[in-house]
């Protein structure tokens, strides 16, 4: 690298014997280009075999949603070790499609078009919801409203191959018998004294039968036996009120599946996707025209897991869409389909590079569905270095002859140029999304590093590959005709020829005096592209006469923008990041708004209370990528002298069963369940033990004979299928010492979708009933702790604000530490910083402007902010620093010159590819796209007209002021005098003749 001052010499050729710099790695590339695009290539094939085939640990292609809780967190860990303790590990042979998975159940919604106020339990509403459900279980009957018949048939055979069935057990084997009827307003209170009722029956029904039904059986000791389940919570016994505008049913499917003796973690993937094969059938059924009156909805997690799924397959046609919009704007700005097409395998080729280091270097398992987004991340950022190199390649035609006519100077001014200026933006946003590592949301911190090594290797790509292939395209595009709208814009490289050059290879007739020689008199723009004489000649003077109110604007909207972000919150609801005609949103929220509290359905919450693991440290979970979903850890026992199941153990484990049923919140005298809806082991055990003892006594405060008791009682009926996941230490154990945990299940009378402070205030009332339990506990049961999935999303919420401020504090401050680095210079850095952080505090300020709250969608896009936000007041800064010409306005109107047109083409690209963004489905991309969008425009503006304004303002005027090196050494080791020029003029002299109207 040459200083200023022979830069300076170079420039304006007062060396006239001498050639123009080059270096070997770029004559290389000149004269060799086919084997370096050939040998990176190859280097990037190479590393798309390893990873797909070789470094990818566990299981092919082993991609995961991504892990999106705070799993550091002891609520967490707590529920994940209820996760792990549910998993299915054990394979004893249990009878075909008799138990019920959660995610085994199908809540269909009934509701009337009419809204609240109307009325689903009329004759004519109620056949309808009947042949509904005869329909859903592949069942025909030619007495089937026409109104009501939809055209979609269900397979009444693969119905019967997948319902759970009822069966008949004895002590020695158990006997299939019908499926189990539909759980249902029909079946359990219209008819519920007549469970043979016919066809005929609900045809006839009148008004007076059914309230007559409704009276006898919705009092309060059938609601207790979960009745309460079927309609909406404005329903009441009492005559006014004895009418329900929803209605719900039930439908139970079984596992292990046909031909599967269990169900387990090693097979249940395979069961799953069969029975999602079969659902598959009700989309098609559901979206049929539902009976007059009455809309019909359904909720089925895997069918609704899956649907999500088709809606992101739908999404990414969009996002498709947008990367092709990228490619035809690099075509657009490049005027080049060679370009262009080889500028995005560029871009493309450090993602298998990237994921190879991911998994094989790293050592990282999990491949999150959110890496996949940093594809598109790497788009706009890889649009803005292909038009920084091309750009530099165009405008070196305006330099000196020295470098324009002699194709290995051409070449290294080229590349030193662009390189560097690329250099300071891809290290300093690769720092910034690195550091998102720091995140506590593990899906966050993946994304960070995947999207930091894709910058880092599209940088070592467009450095090495790109000079190649700009090379490749000057030296054969130059002799053939332009295609399509495509025009001539290169300067042919001529050969060396020694007797027209002189001894150095230089040639000895003059060329067109370059830019950057003219210091800071007026350059002949005219023959530069329309975009650059637009930045020299309009927009360098419009910046410079209202520099001083653009700046006071910009300051006056940061306070604006700052004042709205402090008040940044977390969502008060919960978030969907689905279109609110989705089914999983419509069935939520009638379940959450329309019915009241019940535990007869998978989406009540539940809380867990458990004893003998670990309260303070749950789950080891060493060794265990952070990403995991379907391996979370180990579970980590209590001490022996902790917990131990006998007989003060149980008795006081169903004693806290019977206080809750009763017990009520102090805050808010609400119950702590809903009606009827704790499972707890005891209150069939106690009864079941009591017999045994008359006949088969054992020592109840021996560990080792109460598990073998246990290992009974689960044999007995259902048990096994009903309890097999409440006990510890008796899987595949045919002599167990000692049950080492156990558990109950509650259901919640919490709202199934509540607002923050609703959940805030339920976490506290369960945290302060437990404390309770635990005090009151004998000496081997005081150490239980109660879990739900409810806290994890409390929690979530509790550490995303914090967590997000955090991530972009660290990427601020390390990315303006290498800014100081790499420009070497305080007040370039220091107005490049502070633009930055105008960015960062308009964009969340616009968040809370816009009504929007900081979810999950909206922190993993604030913490790449910082990352996106850093290339062009970067770009702009640098090419500032580096600019050899003396005066604020000179310098910013150079940096304008040479970086304007990649800089504009980098935001137009971008953000062209976020709005197509706009037009998906979920939120999840219409947020990103926003964010990307928002972020890119806030940057172009906030560095066109702060940053440049600023420099133009109180900017270095010339070299070394500001430079960190020359700092130190004249003012603190004084080892050298102050800066002047060849004439002997100080600082102060050269600053008044550059800046004549800024001396004072």
């Amino acid at each position: 690298n040459n200083n200023s001052n022979s830069n300076n010499d170079h420039a304006n050729g007062n060396s006239q014997g001498e050639r123009a710099p080059t270096s070997k790695f770029t004559n290389f590339v000149l004269h060799h280009h086919w084997v370096v695009i050939i040998s990176v290539f190859v280097f990037v094939v190479i590393c798309f075999v390893l990873w797909q085939n070789v470094v990818v640990i566990g299981e092919k292609n082993n991609a995961s949603g991504g892990q999106f809780l705070p799993i550091d967190d002891i609520a967490i860990r707590r529920f994940f070790a209820y996760i792990e303790t549910g998993r299915r590990r054990d394979k004893t042979v249990v009878p075909e499609l008799s138990d019920t998975h959660p995610f085994y159940q199908m809540t269909v919604y009934y509701s009337h078009t009419g809204g609240a106020g109307s009325n689903v339990l009329t004759p004519t509403l109620l056949r309808a919801i009947y042949e509904t459900e005869l329909q859903l279980q592949g069942l025909d009957s030619n007495l089937i409203d026409p109104a009501n018949r939809r055209s979609v048939k269900i397979d009444r055979a693969q119905y019967v191959d997948f319902c759970q069935h009822q069966y008949n057990y004895t002590n020695s084997s158990a006997t299939m018998l019908d499926c189990k009827p539909v759980f249902s307003v029909i079946n359990d209170v219209i008819f519920r004294d007549q469970p043979s009722f016919t066809h005929q029956q609900v045809i006839a029904l009148n008004q007076s039968f059914i309230d007559s039904q409704l009276t006898k059986f919705m009092t309060t000791k059938y609601l207790d036996e979960g009745n309460s389940f079927f309609l909406g919570k404005e329903f009441s016994v009492t005559k006014p009120h004895l009418k329900s505008w929803v209605a719900r049913s039930l439908f139970n499917f079984g596992i292990p599946l046909k031909g599967y003796k269990y169900y387990t973690i090693d097979n249940d993937k395979e069961q799953n996707d069969r029975h999602l094969a079969f659902m598959r059938q009700y989309t098609k059924f559901f979206e049929q025209r539902d009976p007059p009156n009455l809309r019909v909805n359904y909720l089925e997690m895997i069918l609704s897991n899956a649907e999500i799924g088709d809606l992101v397959d739908g999404d990414f046609v969009w996002a498709t869409v947008a990367g092709l919009s990228v490619y035809l704007l690099i075509v657009a700005q490049t005027q080049s389909w060679f370009l262009a097409s080889l500028g995005m395998l560029n871009i493309l080729m450090s993602y298998p590079v990237a994921m190879t280091c991911y998994h094989g270097v790293l050592q990282i398992e999990i491949d999150t569905v959110m890496n996949l987004l940093a594809i598109y991340v790497i788009l706009g950022i890889g649009a803005d270095d292909i038009f920084v190199y091309v750009d530099a390649w165009k405008q070196s035609v305006h330099e000196s002859d020295k470098i324009a006519k002699d194709p290995e100077a051409r070449v290294y001014w080229v590349w030193k140029r662009a390189a560097s200026a690329m250099l300071v933006t891809s290290l300093t946003t690769f720092v910034a999304f690195v550091m998102t590592a720091t995140s506590p949301i593990p899906s966050i911190s993946a994304f960070g590093i995947v999207a930091g090594l894709m910058v880092l290797f599209n940088y070592l790509f467009v450095i090495s590959f790109f000079p190649a292939v700009v090379v490749v395209w000057d030296k054969w595009n130059c002799h053939k005709r332009g295609c399509c709208f495509m025009k001539k814009v290169c300067v042919p490289m001529p050969e060396h020829d020694d007797e027209e050059q002189g001894d150095h290879g230089v040639q000895k007739h003059g060329g067109a005096t370059s830019q950057s020689s003219r210091l800071h008199k007026d350059v002949d723009v005219s023959e530069h592209r329309a975009v650059e004489r637009f930045f020299y000649l309009r927009a360098a003077p419009f910046l410079n006469r209202f520099k001083r109110q653009l700046v006071v604007a910009f300051i006056a909207v940061f306070v604006l923008f700052v004042s709205f972000a402090a008040q940044l919150q977390p969502p008060s609801e919960v978030e969907f990041g689905l279109p609110d005609d989705a089914e999983l949103v419509i069935t939520l929220k009638l379940a959450n708004n329309d019915f009241p509290p019940t535990g007869e359905t998978f989406s009540n919450p539940k809380v867990f209370i458990f004893w003998g693991i670990n309260p303070d440290d749950p789950l080891d979970q060493s060794g265990i990528d952070r990403n995991a979903e379907t391996n979370l850890g180990t579970i980590v026992l209590s001490k022996p002298s902790e917990f131990e199941l006998i007989n003060s153990t149980i008795n006081y484990i169903d004693s806290v069963c019977r206080r809750l049923q009763t017990e009520r919140t102090p805050e808010t005298n609400l119950p702590f369940l809903a009606e009827g809806q704790d499972k707890c082991w005891t209150t069939e055990f106690l009864p079941w033990n009591a017999e045994q003892q008359k006949t088969s006594p054992i020592d109840m405060d021996d560990p080792a004979a109460v598990a073998k008791r246990i290992q009974d009682f689960l044999a007995v009926g259902d048990n096994k299928a009903q309890y097999k996941a409440t006990f510890g230490g008796l899987v595949n154990n045919d002599n167990p010492t000692r049950v080492t945990w156990t558990r109950v299940e509650l259901g919640s009378a919490m709202p199934v979708l509540p607002t923050r402070s609703e959940r805030d205030s339920w976490f506290d009332e369960w945290a302060r009933l437990m404390k309770d339990i635990n005090a009151k506990a004998p000496p081997k049961a005081r150490h239980g702790f109660q879990t739900s999935e409810m806290w994890t999303w409390k929690r979530m919420n509790d550490v995303i604000v914090s967590s997000t401020i955090i991530s972009v504090l660290v990427s601020f401050v390390v990315a303006s530490a290498v800014l100081v680095v790499s420009t070497g210079n305080l007040i370039v850095a220091g107005f490049a910083s502070l633009t930055i952080v105008g960015i960062v505090s308009s964009i969340l300020g616009l968040v809370v402007m816009l009504g929007r709250s900081l979810g999950i969608i909206e922190s993993i896009c604030a913490t790449i902010l910082v990352g996106l936000a850093v290339d062009f007041v970067v770009h702009l800064g640098h090419s500032y620093n580096e600019a050899l010409v003396t005066g604020r306005f000179y310098r910013a109107r150079s940096a304008l010159l040479e970086m304007g047109i990649s800089v504009t083409g980098g935001a137009i690209t971008t953000m062209t590819a976020a709005f197509f963004l706009f037009f998906t489905i979920l939120s999840f991309f219409q947020t990103f796209g926003l964010f990307i969008f928002v972020t890119i425009g806030f940057s172009y503006l906030w560095t066109m007209c702060f940053f440049i304004p600023s420099m133009m303002l109180v900017g270095p005027m010339h070299k070394p002021i500001g430079d960190i090196d020359y700092l130190w050494k004249h003012y603190v080791r004084k080892s050298i005098p102050a800066y002047t020029d060849k004439a002997g003029a100080t600082d102060l002299d050269v600053d008044r003749v550059a800046n004549p109207e800024e001396s004072d």
